[in-house]
């Protein structure tokens, strides 16, 4: 028998359908909504449902208030089982991040997957992509990210946008990065970045629904569990604790957790080491 461990918070009520399956995920939609039922070792996220084991069957999912059905097994939802994904208003450290930044910067390049964009952070990187389309992608995303963050928010996010390959191109687990560094940046710099946050997410919207369910989480500053660790351990903890986020986020995917990672750090590195604030230096909308 199925047991349900815990369940996000920003779950839609409806009937769902599965749209993909691996093996430790299986993916359901209804409409524009996501819901992923997933193993303990995946963990928890603002449209996940933890359970053990896995269920087998197809039989899909259906949310009504705090009752959940997955394939078939009827479960209770209680509030301890609810993981809130919003950052913690906490006491953040701009000092603190400077330097955990460096650090986390240095675990990317150790140990980011070759075919992500790692090479962003680490130039030398590049060399891993073939010539022709995978250079291509490269220096796209590079010339995206490049506008982007000089103010040229249109461009970027365009050149951006659906880039790469994989249920969710590299392109837009960047955008969605940077969401959710914006989202860090207004909590813990107490400044309002809802304008350009904004902007960035009705450009970067586009045909593909997993991306566009993940937009609108990391929009509305819902993290899942490695991302907000990450973020607290960035503005709060010790090097070590840096470390051992950072090595979770990117251990999700292939490369799915090194770009959004990349376009988070990029994010809070531009804030903090920038006399700009990101995405308005000089640029225009």
């Amino acid at each position: 028998m199925m047991e349900l461990l815990t369940i996000g918070d920003s779950i839609v009520d409806g009937a769902y359908e599965e749209h993909s399956r691996f093996e430790q995920v299986i993916n359901y939609v209804n409409r524009d909504h996501l819901l992923s039922v997933v193993t303990a070792s995946v963990g928890d996220g603002p449209v996940n449902i933890v359970v053990r084991p896995l269920p087998a069957g197809a039989g899909g999912v259906v949310v009504a208030g705090e009752r959940v059905t997955v394939d078939g097994q009827v479960c209770e939802v209680t509030h301890e089982q609810v993981y809130r994904s919003l950052l913690d208003d906490t006491d953040w450290h701009t000092d603190i991040l400077q330097k955990n930044l460096s650090r986390f910067c240095q675990v990317f390049k150790e140990e980011a997957h070759p075919a992500s964009l790692a090479f962003l952070l680490d130039p030398k990187r590049i060399s891993a992509f073939k010539p022709g389309f995978q250079q291509k992608l490269c220096e796209q995303i590079s010339a995206g990210v490049t506008e982007l963050f000089a103010g040229q928010v249109r461009p970027g996010v365009q050149k951006l946008k659906g880039c790469g390959l994989g249920l969710t191109p590299s392109g837009d687990d960047f955008i969605i990065g940077v969401l959710l560094g914006l989202n860090a940046l207004e909590l813990g710099l107490n400044e309002d970045y809802g304008a350009v946050m904004e902007t960035i997410y009705c450009l970067a919207r586009g045909g593909n629904l997993l991306s566009n369910a993940l937009l609108t989480l990391a929009r509305n500053g819902r993290f899942y569990h490695d991302q907000k660790q990450l973020v607290e351990a960035l503005f709060g903890q010790s090097e070590a604790r840096v470390a051992h986020a950072a090595q979770a986020i990117l251990g999700h995917g292939e490369t799915s957790g090194a770009d959004t990672a990349s376009g988070l750090y990029l994010t809070l590195h531009s804030a903090i080491f920038s006399r700009h604030r990101p995405f308005c230096a000089g640029g225009h909308l």
